[in-house]
Protein backbone atom coordinates (compact mmCIF):
# COMPACT_ATOMS: atom_id res chain seq x y z
CA UNK A 1 0.00 0.00 0.00
CA UNK A 2 1.24 3.32 -0.87
CA UNK A 3 0.57 6.48 0.46
CA UNK A 4 0.68 10.16 -0.28
CA UNK A 5 1.85 11.78 3.67
CA UNK A 6 0.85 15.65 3.21
CA UNK A 7 1.91 17.97 6.19
CA UNK A 8 5.13 19.82 7.77
CA UNK A 9 5.93 23.23 8.71
CA UNK A 10 9.99 23.07 8.92
CA UNK A 11 10.25 24.01 11.88
CA UNK A 12 10.45 20.61 14.13
CA UNK A 13 7.25 21.93 15.09
CA UNK A 14 3.59 20.57 15.91
CA UNK A 15 3.09 19.65 12.28
CA UNK A 16 6.73 18.02 11.77
CA UNK A 17 6.84 16.29 15.62
CA UNK A 18 3.32 14.55 14.02
CA UNK A 19 4.92 13.38 10.76
CA UNK A 20 8.02 12.33 12.63
CA UNK A 21 5.51 10.13 15.43
CA UNK A 22 3.42 8.81 12.45
CA UNK A 23 6.08 7.94 9.45
CA UNK A 24 7.45 5.26 12.85
CA UNK A 25 4.22 3.46 12.73
CA UNK A 26 3.70 3.75 9.19
CA UNK A 27 7.22 1.49 8.89
CA UNK A 28 5.79 -0.52 11.48
CA UNK A 29 2.85 -2.10 9.31
CA UNK A 30 4.57 -2.03 6.31
CA UNK A 31 2.83 0.92 4.45
CA UNK A 32 4.72 3.22 2.54
CA UNK A 33 5.19 6.84 1.07
CA UNK A 34 5.16 7.78 -2.71
CA UNK A 35 6.21 11.33 -3.59
CA UNK A 36 3.59 11.27 -6.42
CA UNK A 37 0.30 11.71 -4.55
CA UNK A 38 -1.38 10.46 -7.90
CA UNK A 39 0.30 7.07 -7.53
CA UNK A 40 -0.87 6.81 -3.84
CA UNK A 41 -3.83 4.91 -2.71
CA UNK A 42 -4.63 7.44 0.12
CA UNK A 43 -3.64 11.08 0.50
CA UNK A 44 -3.15 11.14 4.84
CA UNK A 45 -3.24 15.12 5.26
CA UNK A 46 -1.97 16.19 8.35
CA UNK A 47 -3.26 19.52 8.14
CA UNK A 48 -6.50 19.51 6.44
CA UNK A 49 -6.96 23.32 6.00
CA UNK A 50 -3.35 24.09 4.37
CA UNK A 51 -4.31 21.04 2.26
CA UNK A 52 -7.40 22.29 1.16
CA UNK A 53 -5.57 25.86 0.39
CA UNK A 54 -3.22 23.75 -2.17
CA UNK A 55 -3.55 22.42 -5.52
CA UNK A 56 -2.70 18.63 -3.91
CA UNK A 57 -6.35 18.34 -3.24
CA UNK A 58 -7.70 17.96 -6.59
CA UNK A 59 -6.04 14.49 -6.91
CA UNK A 60 -9.12 13.53 -4.83
CA UNK A 61 -10.46 12.73 -7.72
CA UNK A 62 -8.04 9.89 -7.99
CA UNK A 63 -7.07 9.01 -4.54
CA UNK A 64 -8.95 8.34 -1.19
CA UNK A 65 -8.45 11.34 1.14
CA UNK A 66 -8.03 11.03 4.85
CA UNK A 67 -7.40 14.17 6.72
CA UNK A 68 -6.39 14.79 10.24
CA UNK A 69 -8.19 17.58 12.21
CA UNK A 70 -5.35 19.30 13.33
CA UNK A 71 -6.73 22.29 14.34
CA UNK A 72 -11.04 22.36 16.56
CA UNK A 73 -13.36 22.12 13.49
CA UNK A 74 -16.48 23.14 14.91
CA UNK A 75 -19.00 25.76 12.60
CA UNK A 76 -21.08 26.49 15.19
CA UNK A 77 -18.08 28.21 17.27
CA UNK A 78 -17.08 31.56 17.32
CA UNK A 79 -13.68 30.81 17.24
CA UNK A 80 -13.80 28.74 13.73
CA UNK A 81 -12.73 31.02 11.17
CA UNK A 82 -12.37 28.50 8.32
CA UNK A 83 -15.45 28.07 7.14
CA UNK A 84 -15.15 28.27 3.25
CA UNK A 85 -12.30 26.53 3.36
CA UNK A 86 -14.19 23.74 5.35
CA UNK A 87 -17.14 23.77 3.02
CA UNK A 88 -14.87 22.53 0.19
CA UNK A 89 -13.27 19.99 2.38
CA UNK A 90 -16.35 18.20 3.13
CA UNK A 91 -16.65 17.85 -0.16
CA UNK A 92 -13.03 15.98 -0.76
CA UNK A 93 -12.39 14.26 2.36
CA UNK A 94 -13.37 10.63 2.73
CA UNK A 95 -12.55 10.32 6.46
CA UNK A 96 -11.89 12.71 9.18
CA UNK A 97 -9.34 11.66 11.98
CA UNK A 98 -10.72 13.24 14.80
CA UNK A 99 -8.08 13.39 17.69
CA UNK A 100 -10.52 13.77 20.19
CA UNK A 101 -14.17 12.38 20.98
CA UNK A 102 -15.94 15.76 21.14
CA UNK A 103 -14.70 16.39 17.70
CA UNK A 104 -15.58 13.04 16.13
CA UNK A 105 -19.08 13.73 17.72
CA UNK A 106 -19.31 16.71 16.31
CA UNK A 107 -18.45 15.90 12.56
CA UNK A 108 -20.68 12.76 13.17
CA UNK A 109 -23.60 14.85 13.62
CA UNK A 110 -22.78 16.60 10.22
CA UNK A 111 -22.76 13.26 8.82
CA UNK A 112 -19.28 13.36 7.79
CA UNK A 113 -17.20 9.67 8.02
CA UNK A 114 -14.92 10.02 11.29
CA UNK A 115 -12.03 8.08 12.52
CA UNK A 116 -11.21 8.49 16.09
CA UNK A 117 -7.69 8.55 16.25
CA UNK A 118 -5.20 10.79 18.68
CA UNK A 119 -2.48 13.01 17.86
CA UNK A 120 0.79 10.60 18.41
CA UNK A 121 3.19 11.30 20.76
CA UNK A 122 5.89 8.96 21.37
CA UNK A 123 4.72 7.80 24.71
CA UNK A 124 7.68 5.13 25.57
CA UNK A 125 9.97 8.32 25.28
CA UNK A 126 8.39 10.50 27.60
CA UNK A 127 6.96 8.08 29.79
CA UNK A 128 11.22 7.25 30.46
CA UNK A 129 13.06 8.78 33.25
CA UNK A 130 17.22 9.02 32.22
CA UNK A 131 17.92 9.39 35.71
CA UNK A 132 18.86 12.85 35.21
CA UNK A 133 18.56 14.45 38.69
CA UNK A 134 16.66 17.60 39.24
CA UNK A 135 19.88 19.72 40.47
CA UNK A 136 21.26 18.63 37.07
CA UNK A 137 18.52 19.33 34.68
CA UNK A 138 18.86 22.78 36.50
CA UNK A 139 22.47 22.96 35.66
CA UNK A 140 21.58 22.30 32.27
CA UNK A 141 18.96 24.89 31.39
CA UNK A 142 20.61 27.90 33.42
CA UNK A 143 17.84 27.15 36.04
CA UNK A 144 19.07 29.08 39.48
CA UNK A 145 17.91 25.88 41.67
CA UNK A 146 16.88 28.81 44.63
CA UNK A 147 13.54 29.32 42.21
CA UNK A 148 12.91 26.05 42.50
CA UNK A 149 12.96 25.08 45.94
CA UNK A 150 9.99 24.87 48.10
CA UNK A 151 7.81 26.28 45.33
CA UNK A 152 5.17 24.57 43.14
CA UNK A 153 5.95 24.83 39.52
CA UNK A 154 3.66 25.22 36.89
CA UNK A 155 4.32 24.95 33.44
CA UNK A 156 3.01 26.28 30.35
CA UNK A 157 5.36 25.48 27.21
CA UNK A 158 2.80 26.16 24.45
CA UNK A 159 2.97 29.63 22.14
CA UNK A 160 0.74 32.26 23.27
CA UNK A 161 1.13 34.94 20.68
CA UNK A 162 -0.12 36.11 18.42
CA UNK A 163 2.44 35.23 15.13
CA UNK A 164 1.63 38.94 13.16
CA UNK A 165 2.00 40.49 16.49
CA UNK A 166 3.98 39.24 19.27
CA UNK A 167 2.68 41.92 21.53
CA UNK A 168 -1.04 40.31 21.34
CA UNK A 169 -2.15 37.01 22.75
CA UNK A 170 -3.13 34.20 20.29
CA UNK A 171 -6.70 33.97 21.58
CA UNK A 172 -7.33 30.37 20.79
CA UNK A 173 -4.42 29.65 24.34
CA UNK A 174 -6.18 32.39 26.11
CA UNK A 175 -2.75 33.25 28.16
CA UNK A 176 -4.91 35.55 30.12
CA UNK A 177 -6.68 32.67 31.96
CA UNK A 178 -3.51 31.61 33.26
CA UNK A 179 -2.53 35.17 34.18
CA UNK A 180 -5.66 35.11 36.30
CA UNK A 181 -5.95 32.22 37.93
CA UNK A 182 -1.93 33.15 39.04
CA UNK A 183 -2.72 36.20 40.13
CA UNK A 184 -5.44 35.30 42.69
CA UNK A 185 -2.80 32.41 44.39
CA UNK A 186 -0.23 33.59 47.23
CA UNK A 187 3.32 34.26 44.13
CA UNK A 188 5.52 32.82 47.29
CA UNK A 189 4.36 29.36 47.02
CA UNK A 190 4.37 28.83 43.12
CA UNK A 191 7.28 29.53 40.14
CA UNK A 192 5.45 29.68 36.32
CA UNK A 193 7.73 27.99 34.59
CA UNK A 194 8.35 29.06 30.82
CA UNK A 195 9.51 27.47 27.34
CA UNK A 196 8.98 27.28 23.59
CA UNK A 197 8.48 30.04 21.46
CA UNK A 198 6.30 33.06 20.53
CA UNK A 199 6.16 33.48 24.90
CA UNK A 200 6.19 37.17 24.85
CA UNK A 201 2.79 38.24 25.49
CA UNK A 202 2.68 36.21 28.86
CA UNK A 203 6.04 36.99 29.87
CA UNK A 204 4.75 40.78 29.34
CA UNK A 205 2.12 40.28 31.55
CA UNK A 206 3.77 38.33 34.39
CA UNK A 207 6.10 41.01 34.74
CA UNK A 208 3.19 43.53 34.85
CA UNK A 209 0.84 41.27 37.51
CA UNK A 210 4.25 40.28 39.28
CA UNK A 211 3.72 36.76 38.80
CA UNK A 212 7.06 34.77 39.34
CA UNK A 213 8.33 33.27 36.59
CA UNK A 214 11.76 31.35 34.59
CA UNK A 215 11.67 30.89 30.76
CA UNK A 216 14.00 28.28 29.55
CA UNK A 217 15.49 29.84 26.06
CA UNK A 218 16.76 33.01 24.75
CA UNK A 219 14.88 36.35 25.32
CA UNK A 220 14.57 38.32 22.19
CA UNK A 221 12.15 41.05 21.00
CA UNK A 222 11.77 39.57 17.26
CA UNK A 223 10.06 36.07 16.47
CA UNK A 224 11.97 33.18 18.07
CA UNK A 225 10.33 29.92 16.61
CA UNK A 226 13.60 29.31 14.94
CA UNK A 227 15.60 29.81 18.22
CA UNK A 228 13.21 29.13 21.22
CA UNK A 229 11.57 25.84 19.67
CA UNK A 230 12.49 23.15 21.56
CA UNK A 231 13.41 19.10 21.94
CA UNK A 232 11.48 17.00 22.80
CA UNK A 233 14.54 15.61 24.97
CA UNK A 234 14.39 19.22 26.62
CA UNK A 235 10.61 19.85 27.29
CA UNK A 236 10.90 16.29 29.07
CA UNK A 237 13.34 17.21 31.54
CA UNK A 238 11.57 20.17 32.01
CA UNK A 239 8.55 17.73 32.60
CA UNK A 240 10.56 16.34 35.49
CA UNK A 241 10.89 19.52 37.19
CA UNK A 242 7.61 20.67 36.85
CA UNK A 243 4.61 20.10 39.57
CA UNK A 244 1.47 20.75 37.55
CA UNK A 245 0.99 21.59 33.57
CA UNK A 246 -1.55 23.78 33.12
CA UNK A 247 -3.73 24.92 29.94
CA UNK A 248 -6.42 27.13 29.42
CA UNK A 249 -6.61 27.35 26.07
CA UNK A 250 -10.74 28.04 24.14
CA UNK A 251 -9.79 25.97 21.16
CA UNK A 252 -7.65 23.71 20.41
CA UNK A 253 -7.75 19.85 18.58
CA UNK A 254 -4.72 18.92 21.61
CA UNK A 255 -3.37 20.66 22.91
CA UNK A 256 -0.32 17.90 22.69
CA UNK A 257 1.26 19.24 26.40
CA UNK A 258 -1.52 17.01 27.90
CA UNK A 259 -0.22 13.85 26.14
CA UNK A 260 3.35 14.65 26.81
CA UNK A 261 2.87 15.15 30.82
CA UNK A 262 0.33 13.01 31.40
CA UNK A 263 2.83 10.72 29.80
CA UNK A 264 5.61 11.82 31.53
CA UNK A 265 3.47 11.48 35.08
CA UNK A 266 3.29 15.09 35.52
CA UNK A 267 -0.12 16.67 36.95
CA UNK A 268 -2.24 17.86 34.61
CA UNK A 269 -5.21 20.61 34.85
CA UNK A 270 -7.02 22.22 31.86
CA UNK A 271 -10.14 24.01 30.24
CA UNK A 272 -12.44 21.49 28.67
CA UNK A 273 -11.06 22.08 25.22
CA UNK A 274 -10.06 19.45 22.28
CA UNK A 275 -8.74 16.09 23.79
CA UNK A 276 -8.81 17.49 27.61
CA UNK A 277 -11.67 15.32 28.84
CA UNK A 278 -10.19 12.02 27.16
CA UNK A 279 -7.33 12.00 28.89
CA UNK A 280 -7.61 13.52 32.59
CA UNK A 281 -10.06 12.74 34.66
CA UNK A 282 -13.26 15.06 35.02
CA UNK A 283 -12.32 16.98 38.03
CA UNK A 284 -8.60 18.28 36.46
CA UNK A 285 -11.20 19.92 34.01
CA UNK A 286 -13.18 22.82 33.81
CA UNK A 287 -14.07 26.47 31.90
CA UNK A 288 -14.24 27.84 35.56
CA UNK A 289 -10.83 29.26 35.79
CA UNK A 290 -11.79 29.92 40.00
CA UNK A 291 -11.72 25.83 40.30
CA UNK A 292 -8.59 25.24 38.63
CA UNK A 293 -6.78 28.23 40.79
CA UNK A 294 -8.85 25.93 43.55
CA UNK A 295 -7.04 23.07 41.95
CA UNK A 296 -3.21 24.51 42.23
CA UNK A 297 -3.78 26.11 46.17
CA UNK A 298 -5.12 22.33 47.41
CA UNK A 299 -2.12 21.03 45.39
CA UNK A 300 0.20 23.11 47.50
CA UNK A 301 -1.56 22.59 50.61
CA UNK A 302 -1.12 18.91 50.51
CA UNK A 303 0.35 17.28 46.82
CA UNK A 304 -0.10 13.41 48.11
CA UNK A 305 -3.74 14.06 47.35
CA UNK A 306 -3.33 14.27 43.46
CA UNK A 307 -0.82 10.94 43.60
CA UNK A 308 -3.57 9.11 42.44
CA UNK A 309 -4.92 11.53 40.07
CA UNK A 310 -1.70 11.58 38.04
CA UNK A 311 -1.34 7.55 38.20
CA UNK A 312 -4.43 8.13 36.58
CA UNK A 313 -3.84 10.08 34.03
CA UNK A 314 -0.39 7.79 33.14
CA UNK A 315 -2.45 5.17 32.92
CA UNK A 316 -5.15 6.65 30.44
CA UNK A 317 -2.21 8.22 28.15
CA UNK A 318 -0.63 4.57 28.15
CA UNK A 319 -3.54 2.39 26.97
CA UNK A 320 -4.34 5.40 24.11
CA UNK A 321 -1.09 5.94 23.06
CA UNK A 322 1.32 2.99 23.66
CA UNK A 323 3.12 1.14 21.08
CA UNK A 324 0.66 -1.62 20.87
CA UNK A 325 -2.36 1.00 20.65
CA UNK A 326 -0.78 3.43 17.93
CA UNK A 327 -0.57 0.31 15.56
CA UNK A 328 -3.27 -0.55 16.56
CA UNK A 329 -4.73 2.45 14.79
CA UNK A 330 -3.11 2.92 11.74
CA UNK A 331 -3.77 -0.72 10.77
CA UNK A 332 -7.68 -0.30 11.53
CA UNK A 333 -7.80 2.50 9.01
CA UNK A 334 -5.90 1.45 6.51
CA UNK A 335 -7.22 -2.23 6.99
CA UNK A 336 -4.13 -3.96 7.56
CA UNK A 337 -3.56 -7.77 9.03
Amino acid sequence: MKIYLHGNDGNNWSIDQDRKNLLAIFNRCDIRLTEKSFLAKYIHSLWWNLFIESEIFYLKYFTNVNAVCSNFIDPQSKYFMLHDTFNIAKKIVNTWICPSIKQAKILDNLNLKTFYMPFFIDYEFFASHPGKKDKEICHLYNIPEEILAGKCVIGSFQRDSLGADLRKPKFQKNPDGIIEILKNIDRSKYILLLTGPRRHYIRSQCQKFNIPYYFVGKIVNEDDISINTQSSEVIRDLYQLTDIMICTSVSEGGPKCILESTASGTLCISTDVGLAKDFLPANLVSNDITLLGNIISEYIINKDNFIKLKNDSQSICKNKLCYEARINYIKTLYKRK
